[in-house]
Order: C-alpha cells, then structure tokens, then sequence
C-alpha cells in the first residue's frame, strides 16, 4: 500500500487556529528578541540568525499542523519578516541608548520607533536584505514542503 507524500490537512476549529497564530506569532517574537541578544552581547550584525529564525518559525507551522498549504507559506515569511523587524528595532535602540549614555528602557519611549527603524534601515546592507530575502523563502518553503513517509 503506498504512503501518502503528506499528512492530510485537518479541518481547524477558531480555538485551535487562533492558538497556533498567537503561538506562532510569541515564536517571531522570541526569535527576534534572541537574535537580538545575541548581536548585542557579541557586537556582532549576525544578520545570519534570521536563517535559523525562518526555519524555526517553518517548523512551527508544520508542528502547529497548519503546514503544507499556500497561506502558511506566506504566514512563515511574513513571520519571519516580523522577527527580522523586532530584532532589528531592539538593536538599534540599544545603539542609540548607548550613545546617549541612557538604560535602554528610558530610550525606547524617548526615540520612539521612527527613529529606531530609521537607525535599523541605515544600518541594513543590501547583503543583509539578501538574506533576509533568503530567510523568508526558507521559512516558506519548509512550511509548504511535503513530508516523507
């Protein structure tokens, strides 16, 4: 008898699919949150991390059970999209709160957040955008893939 390439795609009940979103959201936000810890304790861009954020966030759509339609694939990007943002945000407010000589937590209300994505977007290279290009498609293309049995 042969396999099927996928698991059968499960009709969702409005708990179960707003738990996966909110889930799945708290995981982008988390993943931007380390990646960003990371980038500032080593002084390092480590725009390379939005790679392991996009397959994480991929995964957790397929564990979540809402992978291998188009809509995730989309979810996954713009997931990781998010985590790129946020990552970037906290990165650039602490630049900044280190140049005024303030903790971070008085400068995000005082610059505001046009002024820490403006300071995120100077920083960002075009090999940075290539990567975080690369990063959505990966995150996308784990969450659409069809399984091995």
């Amino acid at each position: 008898m042969p396999q099927p390439d996928s698991v059968p795609a499960r009709p969702f009940s409005a708990l179960s699919l707003t738990v996966g979103i909110v889930t799945l959201l708290m995981t982008a936000l988390a993943g931007g949150a380390v990646w960003s810890l990371l980038a500032l304790s080593t002084g390092r861009d480590l725009t390379v991390l939005s790679l392991a954020v996009g397959a994480v966030l991929g995964i957790m759509l397929r564990v979540q059970g809402m992978g291998g339609r188009l809509w995730s694939a989309l979810l996954a990007a713009l997931l990781t999209a998010l985590a790129s943002v946020y990552a970037a945000y906290f990165t650039a407010t602490a630049d900044v709160a280190i140049v005024l000589g303030l903790p971070m937590r008085a400068t995000l209300p005082k610059i505001g957040a046009e002024m820490a994505l403006a300071v995120a977007w100077a920083r960002t290279s075009n090999a940075d955008l290539c990567l975080l290009a690369c990063a959505c498609v990966l995150s996308a293309w784990i969450a659409v893939r069809k399984l091995r049995a």
